[in-house]
């Protein structure tokens, strides 16, 4: 892995082993770099986010926070788009129904 924020060069070791159903994705924004892990199980995508989405994203008055916020938007997307749970870096794991809650609260940024 290297990381060099001064730089800002962010790169992770691609030819690490992995056990199957599981994979890494990149989802940029709260911080520059950010991955989160995407496990499959028993057919469904669960997604361990980090602060790529946070449980504050369920309110209606949520405002985005992060280095990048349009990486952040569109990785909370991305991962509202592939995961059937989400386990936060903070609080709860969230079911689809708070999954499409943040995905409708995080559209409101994108149509603006």
């Amino acid at each position: 892995m290297v990381i060099d924020f001064k730089n800002k060069l962010y790169t992770y070791k691609t030819d690490i082993f992995l056990p199957e159903g599981i994979e890494i994705i990149n989802t940029p924004g709260h911080t520059l770099p950010h991955w989160s892990i995407v496990a499959k199980e028993d057919g469904k995508n669960i997604v361990f986010s980090g602060d790529a989405t946070r449980p504050e994203m369920l309110n209606e008055d949520y405002s985005p926070e992060g280095q990048d916020i349009p990486k952040l938007i569109d990785s909370a997307l991305k991962i509202c788009e592939i995961a059937d749970e989400i386990v936060p870096g903070h609080g709860p794991n969230l079911g689809r129904e708070e999954i499409e809650k943040i995905k409708n609260n995080l559209l409101k940024f994108k149509n603006k």
